[in-house]
């Protein structure tokens, strides 16, 4: 999963690139979870993303995270 990333940035893409290019046997999350103000001022504000502001990117990224994650152990659990 990579965390605080700009699919703008080359550094990023590079990055995110080779990892998935030279470590093919890891699971890597297609969800990015982008630098967004509101998660440092969320824990500052003692709350989680999406009681502090459930429209951001931030919320967003994550509820998509854990959507794949659920969608990972469903594919895991009816090939088992």
């Amino acid at each position: 999963m990579f965390t605080l990333a700009s699919k703008h940035q080359v550094v990023h893409q590079t990055t995110m690139e080779y990892v998935k290019e030279e470590l093919p046997h890891f699971k890597i999350f297609e969800t990015i979870i982008r630098k967004n103000v509101a998660i440092p001022e969320s824990q500052s504000a003692q709350q989680d993303i999406f009681t502090y502001n459930d429209k951001c990117h931030g919320a967003e990224d994550y509820m998509n995270l854990s959507k794949e994650i659920l969608n990972v152990k469903e594919e895991s659990l009816t090939q088992a």
